[in-house]
């Protein structure tokens, strides 16, 4: 056989044995409002039970979101979390798009006692973040932050990294206890306790949380602070990440000043001031190798 014809054969049984595979993608059953058949899942205590067909359909059509099969383009991306060694692969993934999709698969799984993980930033350690047979809740879409510069309040959804919070934040001058790790959730990473460099100045990232929009097991959507529902908050703050689903969590920022580098790393520190609703504060900045930026405390009064 010659060169030209081989690699022409050679072409078309490549295309041939991919063609199965592209079809497959878009088969209707790896969403769950297309679904032709149960599936296996796995209850709290590790028994194998069955999620019928007709309550996954509706689970699919009661959420905003895709709830995604083995089988769906996104469905192996969706379960890749930072921590590679954990190689899970959940019975359905509920991508939630607003906290009534977060009631939703928190209603489906309970009606169940489906084994549930929930996925902000998918930053979990020890991989709380998914699980085998059971339900992700999925909220990397949630990443949405707005900040209140008058009332120092940060808004961050539940799948917004820390990133997310820092580039809504710095530009306004606020900032607030955080991690060194960019692609942090905000939620795991608060609820967690979260250790910074600032938490001499400012206390633990879960000292800075004002209130906090949740999902609870009966699948009520709650507000809760200190001043609303405030058992419900301290629940929130002494319990670890991977039980509670928070929509939105309501953070404080504090005043401070920042400015690029202009190049790696300098060991001359600056001062610099900031003008803002509580004052204007001085301060001594030094750079910091691992950013762009460099941070400095703030000298506001308690």
């Amino acid at each position: 056989m010659d060169r030209r014809r081989f690699c022409k054969t050679a072409i078309a049984a490549g295309v041939s044995a991919a063609y199965p595979l592209l079809a497959a993608c878009e088969k209707k059953g790896a969403v769950a409002t297309h679904a032709n058949t149960s599936i296996r899942g796995i209850s709290l205590d590790g028994a194998e039970i069955e999620l019928e067909k007709a309550a996954i359909k509706e689970l699919g059509d009661a959420m905003n979101g895709p709830v995604m099969l083995s089988g769906h383009p996104d469905y192996d991306g969706a379960r890749t979390i930072w921590n590679g060694m954990h190689d899970k692969r959940p019975a359905l993934i509920a991508r939630c798009l607003n906290s009534q999709d977060v009631s939703h698969a928190v209603t489906f799984a309970r009606e169940r006692e489906l084994l549930v993980a929930v996925r902000g930033g998918g930053h979990s350690w020890p991989g709380k973040s998914i699980c085998d047979d059971g339900l992700m809740i999925d909220l990397s879409q949630l990443t949405d932050v707005s900040v209140n510069a008058e009332t120092q309040r940060a808004f961050a959804g539940g799948g917004a990294l820390l990133a997310h919070l820092d580039q809504a934040s710095l530009p306004l001058g606020l900032v607030t206890t955080a991690g060194v790790v960019s692609h942090t959730g905000v939620g795991g990473y608060t609820l967690g306790g979260g250790f910074g460099r600032l938490n001499r100045k400012y206390g633990l990232a879960i000292d800075n949380l004002r209130s906090a929009e949740m999902i609870t097991a009966d699948g009520q959507i709650r507000t809760v602070s200190q001043d609303q529902d405030a058992d419900q908050f301290e629940a929130a703050a002494v319990t670890s990440a991977s039980s509670r689903s928070l929509s939105t969590s309501c953070i404080r920022l504090n005043a401070t000043c920042f400015r690029a580098a202009s190049s790696g790393r300098s060991n001359r520190p600056g001062t610099c001031s900031i003008s803002t609703a509580a004052g204007t504060a001085a301060c001594l900045m030094s750079s910091t190798p691992a950013y762009s930026w460099q941070r400095c405390l703030t000298a506001l009064a308690s």
